[in-house]
Formats: C-alpha cells, structure tokens, sequence
C-alpha cells in the first residue's frame, strides 16, 4: 500500500499557507469530486445502451446496471434509444462546465496564494529587526521571495491536485464497485502492486528535490553576490574567478534538475505502462471467466478515465515531494521573520517634549559573544545637538539602531518623554526622525525623486506638485547640493543609477542629507555622514546644521572630530560603554580618551 508519511510532512507544512483563502481548497475539491460524479454516472449510461445496441434490453444485471434498468423500465426502447445518448451527452456536457469552473477557481487560487505569499513575506520584513535582517543574505531572500514562493504555490497546487485525485479515484472506485466488485478487487490488487514499485522513485525525487532548492539558492546568492561587487572584481581582476564561481553555480543547478526531471519524467510514463499492464491482465482473466459484455465495456470505460487521475496522483505526489525542500524553506523564513519583528505600541508620537533617557541599557547581537552596548545611561533633551564618537567598534552606530528602534535592548530601558520608546507606534516615532547613515542607498530614479522620497505621505517616484519641488530645492540648498545638481545633464531630473553609482560619493550623501531635511524632522541624525565630503562641503554642512538645529534635536555620530566642536554635549564611547561626557573643550581638559583621539587628528 502507499506510504503517504512525506506527503503527511509536507502537507502539515503547506496547509498553514492557506489560512487566507480558506475556502479555496474545499471549493476546489468539491468542483473536482462533482466532475468525477458526472462523469460517473455518464460513462455508467453506457450499460443499458449496449443492451439496447445488442436488442437485450431485459438482460439480467446488478449494480448500476440495474440501478438504470430500474430507472428506465417504463420507458419504451423506442425512446431509450435516444434518451440514453442525450443523457449522456447531458452528463457529459455538465462535467466540463465543472471542469471549466474548476480550472477558473484553480487558476486564481494559485495566483492569489502566490501573491498573498509573497506580499506577507516582503511585509514581515520590513517589520523585522534589524539584526534579523543584516543575518540574511539578499540574494537568498531574492531567491525565496521569487522561485521558492512560485515553488510553494506549485506545492499548494500540487496538494489540490492530490486530494482531488484521491476523491476522484474513492467516486470511480464506487462506480467501479457498483459495476463489477470482482473487477475491481482485482483491480486495487494489481494497483497497489503497481504502487509499490513507483516509491522507490519518489524517494530518490525527495532527495534531489532538497538538493534543487539549496543549488538554486547557492546560485542565486553567487549571482547577486558578483554583480552587487563586479566593480571590486574588476579592480583586483578577478573576472576569471567570478566567472568560475558563477559558472560553477550554474552548472550545479542544471545538473541538479535535470536530474530531477529525469525522475519526475519517469513517474507519467511507468504509471502509464503499469495501467496498460493492468488492462492486459483484465481483459486475460475476462476472456476466462463469465462477465457480462456490457458490464465489461463500461468497467473498461471507467477504468480508462481513472487512469489520468492515477497518473495525476502519482505526479502530485512527485511534485508535492520535490518542492517540500522550497515549501520548508519559505515557511522557515515566515516564521523566523514573524518571531523577529517588533512589538509594536499605539501610543501617538509628534515632538519631542522632555527628552530621550537611556538607563542601563546594554545591546548584545545574537552572532556576537560579547555586547555591543554595556550598561549605557544618558540623557537627551529637546533641541541639543549631542555628539557621539569613539573609535571603531565603540557601539555608536547600534547606539543609533537602538535610537531608531531597530531593535530594542537587551537590558535596560529606553523611554521618550518619560515613556518606554516601545509602547510608541514605531510608525509615528520614525516619522520624526530623519537619519542620514555611512551606508547610503540612492534609488535609480531622478535626484528629484530621490529627494522627495523623505517627504512623509509623498507616494514614491510620482510627479511632484510645485510646493514638494519647492520644498526639495529648498533641502538641495540646506544640503550644499543645489549647485552641482544644476550642473548635470538634466538637473534635478538627472537618474542617479543602480544606488547612485552615477554620483561622486561626497554628492550621494549631499543628496541623501537633502532627504532626510526635506521632512523637516524633529529629530535628525548623522551616522558619520560627512566622512565622503571634502573639507569645504563638510564646512557648509557645519553651518547648515547650526541653522536647522535651532529647532531640532540633532545627533551626530562623527568619526572627524572637526564636526562636533558646536555640540552641546559629547559623548564618548569605548567597547559599548559611556567614558566620557562633555563639551569639547570640557573633554579636552580632561585629557582623556577624546583628548587622545582629536590629538591624533590633528597630526
């Protein structure tokens, strides 16, 4: 008999997915089973019609032979002999209007299960830790958001497929049985023979299944990996090693599935020989025993339609076992991603009325052994501009994570205007801050675009109204980057390329400033974001922030301590702590660690 144990595996996974159409499946399934039933009771019209066709109309029969004799027993043959045909064709004419239907819902259950998959994957990442995040690799998430989504679908459709035809074969057993039970007994046997010899195929699909989904998503990762850095493979002439690499890639895919086409190409064709094998036999033990004609032809009719839904369910099995590698994968990252996100407040946030308190808070990376924040307590209050440097690995950038609520502490509290940061709608909170980070990512659209896209409620990349292209001019000016913006080509209408890559570095992070005081926040943050500028832009964008900090609350993470000389307050960190606290020329007193660290720039 089948073992059904890795389907029962790969269907536990699979029938969570579809919680957003519940309906969808049994509606499917039900079509289905009712186009078996028509197509049933059609094919079983053929009984009293050979006994007209042979003028034995008053033949003894059972089972559905019967049932119709019955039915039909007031009926002149006269009339029999067209009413018979024309319910059939009735039948007949109803099961493909089921079929039609069936396909229909089939088609739109795949696409809205695909969509619905990959929209709430794309949606739990954007509300995903950061950590989370930086731990992915973005070409395996490409991967999984289009091929392993698409496979999980074919799963889902595979599934369908597979209970239909299970329903298909229980009508037709019944239709069979009601026919001849000697018949089908005999039958089942050789079926379940015939069944027996196909498992050792889906176990060997199984396995290259797992093996496709890793070789795709290695490829994937290698692909994306080489063209995200081919500029860098370019420097250091590496082009031969890419290529290698990606060659190497490649050819594990292809040889990988072709292997698995191989076996899944296997499964239709033995399942077809073992049918004929079967009707052989039937007819061998027919022609030796005394089985009515008619009852014969019409079992052998019913027999022939089962065969497609034999090999539907032989290839849904083989499909089912084969994409569970991309099922296990997708459903893995939803439920990793739905454990990573964020707890989320609904307290509103507009301004900042009495500032931000950090006290002892202390931030460990899961990757990490040690922490990346220790036992960090201070105070920012409303409109300071506040200072934060340090050497490399001091914990400023997780310090501006944490500020930012990209992830929250793992000991300590953060709280804003005497509230837990958490217990704010992490929307609302993000609106008021604008942060402009060493990692800058320009979209490949025009610089007006790139500039608008910080203007809260403005739908990205659409035609901007006068006050919004004002309003964007007026950030190029703060931001020192008017000037060079209407030396290109096309102005403000110039496409910056894939992350900028037509722009200097110094105008991407201008640009990227631009964006982030085109919202006018409430809160502004510079996470080393005058490393790439020359001395006089850095110069401009100094006095650019003593005119927009008046208002603000403002924090600068420098590593040029030339920048945080107007700073109301600074703080200095060393391994995740908090050493020093103070203005500069308080700190430089000191002599301490900031002392040290502006000596050595100066030299």
């Amino acid at each position: 008999m089948m073992n059904f144990s890795r389907e029962r595996r790969a269907i536990a996974t699979l029938l969570p997915l579809t919680r957003q159409i519940p309906r969808a499946i049994p509606t499917v399934v039900v079509l289905g089973v009712a186009t078996a039933l028509f197509e049933g009771l059609g094919l079983s019209l053929f009984i009293p019609l050979f006994h007209l066709m042979t003028n034995d109309a008053a033949a003894n029969t059972a089972g559905l032979g019967r049932l119709w004799q019955v039915l039909f027993a007031q009926v002149p043959p006269a009339h029999l002999r067209w009413m018979a045909p024309l319910a059939i064709l009735l039948l007949l004419a109803g099961k493909n209007g089921l079929l039609y239907l069936h396909t229909v819902l089939f088609s739109r259950f795949n696409w809205r299960i695909s969509h619905h998959l990959r929209t709430r994957i794309f949606a739990q990442l954007l509300q995903a830790d950061a950590e989370f995040l930086m731990a992915q690799d973005a070409g395996r998430l490409m991967s999984l958001l289009d091929k392993e989504a698409w496979q999980t679908t074919q799963a889902l459709s595979a599934l369908a497929t597979l209970i239909i035809s299970l329903c298909t074969l229980v009508v037709f057993s019944i239709f069979l049985l009601l026919t001849s039970w000697r018949l089908t007994l005999l039958s089942l046997l050789l079926l379940a023979i015939v069944s027996g010899g196909i498992q050792t195929l889906i176990r060997q699909i199984k396995s290259l299944g797992q093996r496709a989904t890793e070789a795709n998503s290695a490829f994937v990762g290698v692909g994306f990996e080489q063209l995200s850095g081919i500029q860098t493979v370019r420097q250091f002439g590496q082009q031969t090693r890419a290529q290698r690499q990606f060659d190497q890639a490649s050819d594990q895919v292809c040889t990988t599935f072709m292997a698995l086409d191989r076996q899944m190409g296997a499964v239709s064709p033995l399942s077809e020989f073992a049918f004929a094998a079967l009707l052989t036999t039937l007819l061998i033990v027919v022609f030796q025993s005394e089985v009515e004609v008619s009852v014969f032809l019409t079992f052998l009719f019913m027999l022939y339609r089962l065969a497609p839904q034999m090999k539907a369910l032989d290839g849904s099995r083989a499909n089912l076992i084969a994409l569970a590698g991309s099922v296990q994968a997708l459903s893995a990252l939803i439920e990793t991603s739905q454990q990573r996100r964020l707890p989320n407040g609904s307290r509103p946030f507009t301004h900042l009325s009495a500032g931000i308190r950090l006290t002892n808070v202390s931030f460990q990376y899961q990757t990490s052994d040690a922490p990346a924040i220790q036992h960090l307590s201070l105070q920012i209050l409303p409109g300071q501009t506040v200072a934060i440097v340090g050497p490399s690995g001091a914990g400023k950038s997780t310090l501006v994570g944490l500020l930012m609520r990209q992830f929250d502490p793992t000991i300590g509290q953060i709280a804003v205007d005497g509230a837990p940061l958490p217990t704010y709608d992490v929307d609302a909170w993000r609106q008021q801050i604008a942060l402009v980070s060493q990692d800058i990512y320009l979209f490949n659209t025009s610089i007006r675009n790139n500039i608008a896209y910080g203007i809260i409620g403005n739908p990205p990349f659409k035609t901007t109204t006068e006050a919004t292209t004002a309003s964007v001019v007026q950030a190029a000016k703060l931001a020192n980057a008017h000037d060079f913006i209407q030396q290109m080509p096309q102005g403000y209408e110039t496409v910056v390329g894939e992350r900028g890559v037509r722009l200097s570095g110094g105008q991407r992070q201008r640009i990227a400033l631009a964006r982030a005081l085109v919202r006018d926040p409430g809160i502004l943050i510079l996470d080393e974001a005058t490393n790439a500028l020359d001395s006089l832009s850095e110069h401009l964008i100094q006095e650019t922030l003593t005119t927009v900090g008046c208002d603000r609350t403002v924090i600068i993470v420098a590593h040029r301590l030339s920048t945080v000389e107007q700073a109301d307050q600074v703080l200095v960190m060393d391994q995740g702590r908090l050493v020093e606290q103070g203005t500069v020329p308080q700190l430089l007193a000191q002599a301490g660690l900031f002392a040290q660290l502006y000596d050595l720039q100066r030299v």
